[in-house]
């Protein structure tokens, strides 16, 4: 039965039954003491009337029967009656207030057992409307008593479940509006520069009108600073999509160093214009379990990351391995480096240290790798000293990866 899982109701029970044991126990107690009185009582009461017939000198075995005898007669109550003793009158006993008394004490404390449940239950009901109230306010810190059995406390533990699923759902619903503040405060600011510059690049050409240079100049100025924002508004869609787990990775094995020159492809020109050499080292046997465009999309940024931070002459180092327990990509370069304060800030958005003020970009090539390679349940970590280099090295769990 449910009724004897809850600690208090099995005590209220067990005090109602002991205090009913204890109650019939007594009664048969003073019952007993009752009958020895009343034996007694008859006893000195025969020996009275046994003594005035002796005096009246009434013969033994007369006196023997009076005692004893058990006939009465219509005289026998006639002489009763005169004498003032009913017979249906009998003598009163010291221990007949016990028989109420006894009553009246242990029905006290019964009700004082119940009393006391009551009052429990009701302050423990209070205390829970107060704690559901302070859910209602969003107020979390405490929750219902569960640390009992019974069907009060499995109510309990039903509404505490309620209040833990209301608290992630407010959570949840605090960190969607502080992404979108920060997402709109991040592109507003990011805009700020290029838009000033195309204002400015307008206001210039409306000045001069007739100056095909002045045109020809800030016209292309005009279409890089677009295409900066162009790309910057991208870059930010891209990244609002994968916090927001709206981008669904298609997976297959590729060819770890297919997918590597596809990756640096567009950025072969570059590093020749710049005098930096791209390295590539690995089995070409190794493949990689991964959605190919967004990864691809992620090592361009980090092997661009390394072009902005080499000097000419430079070289980056870009290998793949596999080992029993991960599939490694390293992209490594002989660089500025990034220096210890700066190293724990890299994949935050629009973080620039105060070393790369020269180097192109807006800071937000890293955080997009990462979140790609997290996205795919891999990992992207850094490995720097400054003034000699970087390493960066994309994992993926062997479960991933095959040969």
């Amino acid at each position: 039965m449910t009724v004897f899982r809850e600690k208090q109701q099995r005590t209220l029970l067990f005090t109602i039954l002991i205090l009913f044991v204890l109650q019939l126990v007594t009664v048969f107690i003073l019952q007993q003491l009752q009958g020895q009185w009343m034996s007694r009582k008859m006893l000195a009461h025969d020996n009275a009337v046994v003594t005035v017939l002796l005096h009246e000198r009434v013969p033994a075995d007369i006196c023997a029967r009076a005692i004893t005898g058990d006939e009465m007669s219509p005289a026998g109550d006639a002489l009763l009656d005169k004498l003032g003793l009913p017979a249906e009158k009998l003598p009163h006993s010291p221990l007949d207030t016990a028989f109420p008394l006894s009553a009246f004490l242990f029905g006290g404390l019964i009700f004082a057992a119940v009393f006391f449940f009551l009052r429990k239950r009701e302050s423990l009901c209070q205390e829970a409307a107060r704690t559901v109230t302070r859910f209602t306010g969003g107020d979390f810190s405490r929750l219902l008593p569960q640390s009992e059995n019974g069907e009060i406390y499995h109510l309990f533990d039903k509404i505490n479940t309620m209040a833990t699923a209301l608290q992630s759902g407010q959570e949840t619903e605090r960190q969607q509006k502080r992404f979108l503040k920060n997402t709109i405060s991040d592109i507003s600011h990011q805009l700020k520069t290029p838009l000033a510059a195309l204002s400015m690049y307008h206001e210039i050409m409306r000045e001069e009108p007739d100056n095909a240079e002045t045109i020809r100049t800030f016209s292309e100025k005009s279409t890089e600073a677009a295409a900066r924002m162009e790309h910057l508004i991208k870059t930010l869609l891209k990244l609002t999509r994968l916090d927001a787990g709206g981008i669904e990775f298609h997976k297959d094995f590729y060819p770890a160093g297919t997918v590597v020159r596809e990756s640096i492809e567009a950025l072969t020109t570059r590093a020749v214009r710049e005098q930096k050499r791209l390295l590539l080292r690995g089995d070409e046997q190794i493949s990689l379990y991964c959605d190919k465009d967004w990864t691809r999309e992620a090592i361009e940024n980090i092997v661009k990351n390394a072009l902005d931070h080499t000097d000419p002459h430079g070289q980056i180092h870009i290998s793949w391995e596999r080992s029993p327990a991960m599939t490694r990509l390293t992209v490594t370069d002989d660089g500025t480096g990034i220096r210890e304060e700066d190293i724990h800030h890299i994949f935050k958005r629009f973080y620039r240290s105060p070393d790369s003020t020269d180097t192109q970009g807006v800071g937000l090539g890293l955080p997009l790798a990462k979140s790609i390679i997290d996205g795919q349940g891999g990992f992207l970590t850094v490995e720097s000293q400054k003034g000699t280099g970087t390493s960066f090295v994309l994992s993926f769990p062997s479960k991933l990866t095959k040969l």
